[in-house]
């Protein structure tokens, strides 16, 4: 098991306050090839997924989903298959590590009906 995956193992199961900023970026890169920070504004991390918006707009077009429930698949994804993950100085608070658990989990989830 890679470090990363080890590190969110334990997240799942407990949880912490907040995390190291450099653990949370290895973890999401571990699952999102694609990652980029912010230039502007809040400091983001941007955990792009192109796998599970073209598998749920396939569902979509064959009928299978509808936009609602489209939009409620996706969450936190955006409608781009992107993930902002906020962070403060060297810190992500245990929200933000919720969000990139639950990124990750939908990913795997659509990546396993994808080989199906």
């Amino acid at each position: 098991m890679s470090k990363a995956r080890e590190i969110l193992k334990n997240w799942k199961e407990n949880l912490p306050g907040d995390a190291d900023l450099n653990e949370a970026e290895a973890v999401a890169k571990e699952f999102f090839p694609q990652i980029r920070h912010s230039k502007t504004g809040s400091h983001q991390m941007i955990l792009v997924s192109d796998i599970i918006i073209k598998f749920l707009e396939e569902q979509k077009v064959k009928g299978k989903i509808t936009s609602k429930e489209l939009q409620d698949y996706i969450k936190p994804f955006n409608y781009k298959g992107e993930v902002a993950i906020s962070y403060h100085g060297k810190k992500v608070n245990k929200y933000n590590l919720d969000r990139l658990i639950k990124a990750i989990d939908i990913q795997e989830m659509v990546r396993g009906l994808k080989k199906d």
